[in-house]
């Protein structure tokens, strides 16, 4: 039973990832799963249904670093980055490998705003990892002031701001590109050159 919710939940993320939310049909969601209606209905009742256990299976834990292993401990700041960047490279391969599908398509981003649509009190379940991340940034960048890596009159607030908006737009380049790989080197000279400019 446990595999064949898993296999429902699976292909809805990709047909959601392909096609959006809105454009794809129950009936849509059966062919793909090749289950009748009758089987598919044992599990959801609905498409709303299911794109709610979609996004808490697959987006919400994508969007946090707590889980990443020894991250609160670390106090320098280039080692903080670059422990996110790995994460950012796991989660992303692991939507490629989840949804079987090879990323960008440019309906992720019609997702995303479909989330904050459709799904209920995203805003403020969505404001607790937008907090935990604002909160990590900042607390290394303190860190990194106080053991002189960077210059201590830098402001952390702004410059945690700086960093957060850097691997936002990293979905940019990918959809531009069409290359985790290339979106990733790009969003590490970034941190480089500016960590040149703040660093002692």
């Amino acid at each position: 039973m446990s595999d064949t919710r898993e296999h429902i939940l699976q292909t809805a993320f990709s047909l959601f990832l392909q096609r959006s939310f809105k454009a794809v049909t129950m009936s849509d969601l059966e062919k793909a799963t090749g289950l009748t209606k009758g089987a598919f209905y044992h599990y959801f009742k609905s498409k709303e249904e299911i794109f709610i256990e979609v996004i808490n299976k697959y987006y919400f834990p994508s969007q946090t670093f707590k889980t990443c292993e020894g991250l609160e401990k670390i106090d320098n700041l280039h080692t903080f980055f670059e422990y996110r960047l790995k994460y950012f490279r796991e989660g992303l391969e692991k939507i490629k490998k989840l949804a079987k599908i090879e990323l960008p398509d440019p309906f992720y981003f019609t997702l995303l705003h479909e989330v904050r649509e459709y799904y209920p009190n995203f805003y403020e379940k969505a404001k607790k990892f937008i907090q935990s991340e604002s909160i990590q940034w900042e607390r290394v960048i303190v860190k990194a002031k106080e053991n002189g890596e960077i210059l201590p009159d830098i402001e952390a607030f702004i410059l945690a701001e700086t960093f957060i908006s850097l691997e936002m737009g990293i979905m940019r380049i990918i959809n531009q590109k069409k290359s985790i790989d290339y979106a990733l080197n790009i969003l590490k000279m970034q941190f480089e050159q500016l960590y040149h400019l703040i660093n002692i």
